[in-house]
């Protein structure tokens, strides 16, 4: 595990120090790139919806003032209303007009009413349907298809109706103008994105990744083992915060470590003690094993020398019986008695060596006083490696 921590430690925080996504620095980076992408994308959004629509309104009241406009022109001509008449009065509106692409006058006709006059490219089916209906219910009609924007106003003079005026504008230069724009749009919100990214990057570098990094730093330290590593502490947010409480939990590690160092040396010291006291031990039991192994020696030896003693004296007494009845029985000045008196000497002398020999075979040893607890002690180490 201490291993592990090294490696996780050693390892350097930003973007260059392995994948992006394993660091912090690259994870705030492409949340902050992905942010700022998606506000951008919807404002963007929202701003070219709401042009389009702010645009198309327009278009459709400037097509609907150019039918007007062209509508009261016309009601002007005198009769007979004729192509040469109406045509200049439509080039001089489209001129004046640029969104307007086509006016045309429609009159009434059986089934379907008739162009008489016009400017710009022919009027659409669908253009035609909306003359219709407005030569129909004398009312004016609007078309919008997200294309293109038509509007037909009648044409009345005097409560009669002459015909139709139909204008109608294109939307898709527009769009076209919009894509135009969203490109623009587009590339200047990525380049936004990007300067907004290392700008949020260079700030944080100085808010976030170097304390981060000073805090990485120090636990690297004390996994290595330097339990006196700290972290300097110069702000008072969370992250100063989580500074100070590293500092008190490293010297409270530090002082534990310290603790249990000195209890170590404590039991060290104590186990010291007692293998010194049992080596005593061991070696006044050695002393009393010789000493006993001594004494069981003398003790045979004494043992055999009373017997020895034992089995001569007998045979020595019952001789010193019969040579003190030997010299009653012979004359003192006879020469007999000079033999029995040598034998009866040389008899006593080996009778004394026998009873020296006893003796030294009872040797019971000194006394002297010795203290009770002294004498319990002495017992306990002997028998103390044996419990």
């Amino acid at each position: 595990m201490d291993q592990r921590l090294r490696e996780l430690m050693a390892r350097p925080l930003g973007l260059l120090g392995g994948a992006p996504l394993s660091s912090l620095r690259g994870r705030l980076a492409l949340a902050t790139g992905a942010t700022v992408a998606v506000i951008m994308s919807v404002s963007v959004w929202l701003s070219l919806t709401a042009a389009r629509q702010v645009l198309a309104q327009e278009v459709v009241e400037v097509v609907i003032r150019t039918a007007e406009r062209s509508a009261d022109a016309v009601a002007l001509v005198p009769d007979p209303i004729t192509r040469e008449a109406v045509t200049p009065i439509f080039s001089a509106i489209l001129a004046s007009a640029p969104t307007a692409q086509h006016v045309s006058l429609l009159v009434p006709r059986a089934r379907t009413p008739r162009v008489l006059a016009q400017g710009g490219a022919g009027p659409t089916p669908a253009g035609l349907e909306m003359a219709r209906r407005a030569l129909a219910s004398g009312r004016s009609e609007v078309l919008n298809d997200g294309q293109t924007v038509g509007a037909a106003v009648p044409v009345s003079r005097s409560g009669k109706l002459l015909g139709v005026i139909v204008v109608r504008g294109d939307l898709r230069s527009m769009m076209a103008l919009q894509q135009r724009a969203l490109r623009s749009v587009v590339v200047f919100a990525v380049l936004a994105g990007v300067g907004l990214v290392l700008l949020v990057d260079l700030a944080a570098r100085s808010i976030v990744y170097r304390p981060i990094e000073h805090l990485r730093r120090t636990i690297a330290s004390a996994a290595a083992g330097d339990l006196s590593a700290r972290v300097k502490v110069t702000r008072r947010d969370e992250l100063g915060q989580v500074a100070r409480g590293l500092n008190e939990m490293l010297a409270q590690i530090e002082q534990f470590n310290q603790t249990l160092q000195s209890r170590v040396r404590q039991a060290m010291g104590a186990v010291e003690t007692q293998n010194e006291q049992l080596m005593k031990s061991y070696r006044r039991m050695f002393l009393l094993r010789e000493e006993l192994a001594n004494a069981e020696h003398l003790a045979a030896v004494g043992q055999t020398a009373a017997n020895v003693a034992h089995e001569v004296g007998t045979p020595l007494n019952l001789i010193s019986g019969y040579v003190q009845l030997a010299k009653e029985d012979v004359p003192r000045d006879s020469p007999l008695a000079g033999r029995l008196a040598i034998i009866e000497e040389q008899i006593a002398k080996v009778t004394t060596a026998v009873r020296a020999l006893l003796n030294r075979s009872r040797h019971t040893g000194t006394r002297a006083r010795t203290s009770a607890l002294a004498l319990i002690d002495q017992v306990s180490d002997a028998i103390r490696p044996n419990l």
